[in-house]
């Protein structure tokens, strides 16, 4: 406990109170000495795999975790990946994911529907229950993208690779300034070693 109450308290001084915080970038907070310090003293989260992801699983919100399950604990990783997910969020909502308005459909014989907002996207999927592997074939967009599904803390979430979770997302946006927003977000992620993005899901 006393570890956890360090590592968090290295973060929120770095957050919100090294130099100017609006002076720095995303990747300047999460590479910073004193959080990869706080991060390298203690475990990580623990991480599961659904048995099955068959079923209606509504859009929660965006979604973001780190490569390794041993970066940061429990406590820590909540501090930094809801940063990163105030600042998505808002890109999502242009392209028309929204809490109510949007959910992911997986049948048993490998097909799933994605409604965004008045849209709906079909296509196939594959699913290993045993690493959380996820693809999912997007058929009217012509796009496959690789990712895996994960439960940490009771919440499930759909998490894929930065820059291809934004090409999905440029390619369901129908506003002109898709481009501009996809070019600002993958400039902020790629800033963020070792970071996934996607979506939270519950049913």
């Amino acid at each position: 406990m006393k570890r956890n109450i360090i590592f968090v308290a290295a973060i929120l001084s770095v957050l919100l109170f090294s130099g100017s915080a609006s002076a720095q970038s995303l990747g300047d907070i999460l590479n910073s000495k004193n959080v990869n310090e706080a991060v390298n003293k203690v475990s990580g989260a623990v991480v599961t795999k659904p048995q099955s992801i068959v079923g209606v699983w509504k859009y929660k919100g965006s979604a973001c975790a780190f490569e390794s399950d041993n970066m940061v604990t429990q406590m820590g990783s909540k501090v930094v990946t809801d940063k990163i997910e105030e600042k998505i969020d808002g890109y999502f909502t242009q392209a028309g994911f929204k809490p109510g308005a949007s959910n992911f459909i997986f049948t048993a014989d490998g097909k799933f529907v994605n409604t965004v907002g008045s849209q709906r996207f079909n296509g196939s999927y594959t699913y290993n229950k045993a690493n959380g592997a996820l693809v999912l074939n997007y058929q009217q967009l012509t796009v496959s993208i690789n990712g895996s599904v994960r439960v940490s803390n009771g919440a499930t979430a759909l998490l894929f690779d930065a820059n291809k979770m934004m090409k999905l997302i440029a390619a369901m946006s129908k506003e002109t300034s898709a481009e501009e927003t996809v070019k600002s977000i993958s400039t902020m992620l790629n800033e963020c070693k070792g970071v996934k993005v996607g979506f939270k899901i519950g049913k």
